[in-house]
């Protein structure tokens, strides 16, 4: 098919699709449009809405339309749709050859298969979602529309709004690059979730997800790696292109959910120190454990007891959200009987002596889910466990922040991968290389910090060896020099031994601890 004559000077533009003053929908026919168009108009849409039969009955003035006929229609109806100025598009069905269509006609789509997107502050809900997303600051983008549902049905009862929601599907064309591009302008998007099935252009998506997360936090989830690699390789190298990049990686879907009851409401974190103030002294214990175990730092001082009076418990958890050496406070409150709703509403109100994010975990169910929905209108971050609420915090805190990026063929995509795995088939090494947030004084202090690594630039040596080449073998080079053989200010080097891997890994610890 020859390209459209345009007969609009309008090209595709991304503020178009996430806030249109015009929609259509075309084609009546599918149960898709039918739940479409139903989702727009109870959803307080305050601009226009059209229905057409197919897109040659458009108009001019359209900014988005829901393509919703067979797939042998798409091309002809992309094309009418640039003759008559309309760019941006959701596809919420099959679709073939949208990508060629897409660059033929400079219309650009969601979709195949596309969820649909949900602005719901602006009463634009053009989904197929069962019930309509609340209103907040929380952006989630996925190709799948049974997660989309299943997140959308958790958010409200738990207090958690969306600035978006965008149903990528197949991204034959419009992808997770782009959609991050937009939301990493966007002013009330305070974090992005991300549910990914797949990846079509790396290099793009990296770029975008890198802008992002300078802006915002970003937390994604890929499903599958395990199907796709048994011995966790896959997740390693999604795990490290995604640290590259700034986005926090987790593995399962309670984790994305806890991601997004902490980022939507918790303050900033600025240390890893979590204090635990609690109404009992079994779910403090079970809270600690769950702390250690992530790596976390325990707050201890002679004012804060294993047990605290429910009287006293806002005051104490207060308190120490307002230490400068508290991370973050974690509340733990256990059903006790009548004076329970009294406990429960003392935490709600405004604390402007709080610098650190305060997150609430309430036991129980019969009572216990009552209160946490009271909090939960509080705004404030609620979990029903002291496992979940501890893993909340991990999230917010992120994993091993003094470290910005790891060297290992592991952690590598593409080439590199490629390569690793063709020549290194007999495992790839214990030579691992690393950048240290702090640069060339926080390696230098990670070096002499080290008790079990010895310093030596050697490698392949049974002991476990590290060294800070910057201030070492390539001292005499200039910054520039440097980093045109591969070594910058932040870069250390270790080659793994043959210790015990638990008193390699506390050592690793302790000195990433110190030159923090």
């Amino acid at each position: 098919m020859t390209a459209p004559l345009l007969k609009s000077s309008r090209r595709f533009d991304l503020a178009r699709l996430f806030q249109p003053d015009t929609i259509a929908v075309i084609g009546l026919d599918s149960e898709a449009s039918v739940r479409i168009l139903a989702n727009l108009s109870v959803g307080g849409f305050r601009g226009e809405i059209r229905t057409v039969p197919d897109a040659s009955r458009l108009g001019l003035g359209v900014d988005l339309a829901v393509l919703a006929v067979p797939p042998d229609q798409i091309g002809d109806s992309m094309t009418l749709m640039a003759r008559q100025g309309c760019f941006a598009a959701i596809v919420p069905g099959a679709a073939d050859d949208l990508r060629a269509h897409a660059e033929r006609t400079g219309v650009r789509a969601l979709g195949g298969h596309s969820f649909g997107l949900a602005v719901p502050r602006l009463g634009l809900n053009a989904t197929r979602s069962h019930i309509a997303p609340p209103a907040g600051r929380l952006a989630l983008v996925s190709q799948s529309a049974a997660v989309i549902r299943s997140v959308i049905d958790w958010a409200e009862p738990n207090g958690v709004g969306f600035s978006h929601i965008v149903g990528v599907g197949d991204h034959l064309d419009i992808g997770h690059g782009m959609v991050l591009d937009g939301l990493s302008r966007d002013a009330d998007t305070g974090a992005i979730l991300l549910d990914i099935r797949s990846i079509k252009d790396r290099r793009l998506f990296l770029s975008a997800a890198r802008a992002a997360a300078r802006m915002r936090p970003v937390v994604a989830i890929r499903a599958g790696l395990r199907l796709l690699s048994p011995d966790g390789a896959a997740d390693l190298s999604f795990e490290a292109a995604m640290r590259r990049a700034g986005v926090l990686c987790v593995n399962r879907l309670e984790d994305l959910l806890a991601a997004a009851e902490t980022l939507s409401r918790a303050r900033p974190v600025r240390c890893d120190t979590l204090a635990i103030v609690s109404t009992a002294i079994g779910p403090a214990r079970l809270a600690a454990d769950s702390a250690l175990r992530a790596g976390l730092e325990l707050y201890q001082d002679e004012t804060l007891t294993p047990e605290v009076a429910p009287a006293e418990l806002a005051s104490t958890a207060f308190a120490m959200a307002a230490r400068s050496d508290v991370g973050g406070v974690l509340v733990l409150h256990a059903p006790l009987g009548p004076q329970d709703e009294a406990t429960i509403n003392s935490l709600i109100g405004k604390h402007p002596e709080q610098r650190a994010p305060v997150l609430v975990c309430v036991m129980g169910e019969t009572t216990g889910a009552l209160h946490r929905s009271t909090l939960v209108r509080a705004g404030l971050p609620v979990f029903a466990t002291p496992d979940q609420a501890v893993r909340g915090f991990e999230l917010w805190f992120g994993k091993r922040p003094e470290v910005t990026k790891v060297i290992h063929p592991s952690h590598q995509l593409g080439y590199a991968r490629e390569r690793a795995e063709k020549y290194l088939k007999g495992g790839q090494g214990g030579l691992v290389g690393f950048e240290i947030k702090g640069g060339k004084e926080a390696g230098r202090k990670f070096i002499d910090a080290l008790k079990l690594f010895y310093h030596v630039a050697n490698i392949g040596d049974a002991r476990s060896l590290a060294i800070h080449p910057a201030t070492t073998t390539h001292s005499q080079l200039g910054p520039e020099e440097q980093l045109a053989t591969g070594v910058s200010e932040s870069y250390v080097r270790l080659s793994v031994g043959l210790e015990h891997i638990d008193d390699i890994l506390a050592d690793l610890d302790q000195a990433l601890k110190a030159a923090a």
